[in-house]
C-alpha cells in the first residue's frame, strides 16, 4: 500500500546501500508505489473526485478547519464535539448541533457583567440581576449579540428578553463603538383575538379555527343593535320550498262592499225608492240567488332564491 492508515507513506522496499548493487526490481517496486500513491492524491486543480471522506482540522477563529484562499479567516470550524461553527472573518455567526441551529453561539452565564462589553456574538443569559447596563435595572435576560462582521466590535446590535416577566423584548446598537439607548419592541398586534367567529365559504375550517354546527339552515340578519342573536323557528329550506301560501277561507267581513239585482213579481202595498224617481213594491222574506263554495283558496309564489353555502368558525 502506498500509504498506511493514517496517510504516511513508506517504501516498500527497504532503503539502498551506498557501493552495493541496486536490483532492477527493487527500484522498479519502488518506482511503482510512488506512482501509486501519486495517483490517489488529490488534484489541485479539480480533476480529482474524492473516493473518501474529506477530513479537515478542528481550525480555529482565526483559521477555521475550511476556509478560502483569498480569505482565510472565513469558513467552517469544529468548536466542540458535534457542533459545526460558520465563521465569518475571525467571527462566529452559527452554531448548529443535531437539534439544528442553536444560536450564533453556544449560551453562556454572565454573573456581574457589563453589557456594554459583551461584543462576542453568541447567546448569553443573564439570570442574578447583577448584570449591570440592561434595559432596566436588575432584571434577568437572554442576551443575543448579532455583530457586522467587518467591523465586529463597532457595529453590533444586542437583543434582550425578559426572562422572568413578560417576555418583553429590547434592542440597541453600537454605532461606530458607541452603543445607543434600548428600545422596547412593541409587541405585534393580536390579528384576530381567540373567540372571533367568522364566515367561510369553504367545507372545513382553516387550520386554527373551529367549526360551529349548532347554527344550521338558517339565514343572516343585518341589524343595527347587537348581534350575536338567533331567532325564528322555521328551517331556511323549509321557507324556501314553498311553492303556495297558505290556504285562506274569506269571511263576509272580508269581501269588498257590493249590491245584487233581482227580478220578481210585483205586489201591491206599500213601495219603496230606489233612487232616481223609481220605486219599487215592497216585499218580506225575497232573497237574491247564491253563488260560489265558500272553500278556501291560495296563491302560488316562488322562493328559490340563489344562495351559497358558508359555515362558521371560532378563532381557537
Amino acid at each position: 500500500m502506498p500509504r498506511n492508515g493514517l496517510g504516511t507513506y513508506f517504501l516498500p522496499e527497504a532503503p539502498f546501500v551506498a557501493g552495493t548493487v541496486i536490483s532492477s526490481a527493487a527500484v522498479n517496486s519502488d518506482l511503482s508505489d510512488i506512482a501509486t500513491a501519486l495517483t490517489g492524491s488529490f488534484a489541485r486543480d479539480g480533476q480529482s473526485t474524492m473516493l473518501g471522506q474529506f477530513k479537515a482540522l478542528d481550525g480555529s477563529l482565526l483559521a477555521p478547519g475550511y476556509s478560502f484562499g483569498n480569505e482565510v479567516t472565513t469558513g467552517l470550524r469544529r468548536p466542540a464535539a458535534g457542533q459545526i461553527g460558520v465563521v465569518l472573518q475571525g467571527v462566529q455567526t452559527a452554531t448548529f448541533t443535531a437539534a439544528g441551529l442553536i444560536s450564533p453561539v453556544l449560551d453562556t452565564t454572565l454573573f456581574t457583567v457589563n453589557l456594554d462589553t459583551v461584543l462576542t456574538p453568541g447567546g448569553y443569559v443573564c439570570n442574578d440581576n447583577t448584570c449591570t447596563n440592561g434595559p432596566t435595572v436588575g432584571g434577568q435576560w437572554y442576551l443575543e449579540v448579532m455583530a457586522y462582521p467587518p467591523l465586529p466590535t463597532q457595529y453590533l446590535m444586542q437583543r434582550a428578553t425578559d426572562l422572568i416577566g413578560t417576555g418583553t423584548i429590547w434592542t440597541r446598537v453600537r454605532l461606530a463603538g458607541v452603543w445607543q439607548a434600548w428600545i422596547q419592541a412593541t409587541p405585534p398586534a393580536t390579528v384576530m383575538p381567540s373567540g372571533s367567529v367568522v364566515l367561510f365559504w369553504q367545507t372545513n375550517a382553516p387550520t386554527g379555527w373551529t367549526k360551529i354546527t349548532t347554527q344550521n339552515d338558517k339565514a343572516l340578519r343585518v341589524v343595527s343593535g347587537s348581534g350575536g342573536v338567533s331567532g325564528g323557528t322555521n328551517a331556511f329550506s323549509t321557507v324556501m320550498a314553498q311553492t303556495v301560501v297558505g290556504s285562506s277561507t274569506l269571511s263576509t267581513a272580508q269581501l269588498a262592499s257590493h249590491g245584487h239585482s233581482y227580478t220578481g213579481a210585483p205586489i201591491t202595498g206599500t213601495v219603496a225608492s230606489v233612487g232616481c224617481g223609481v220605486t219599487v213594491p215592497t216585499s218580506t222574506g225575497l232573497t237574491t240567488g247564491s253563488a260560489g263554495s265558500g272553500t278556501s283558496h291560495n296563491h302560488t309564489i316562488t322562493m328559490s332564491i340563489q344562495y351559497i353555502d358558508i359555515i362558521l368558525c371560532s378563532k381557537d
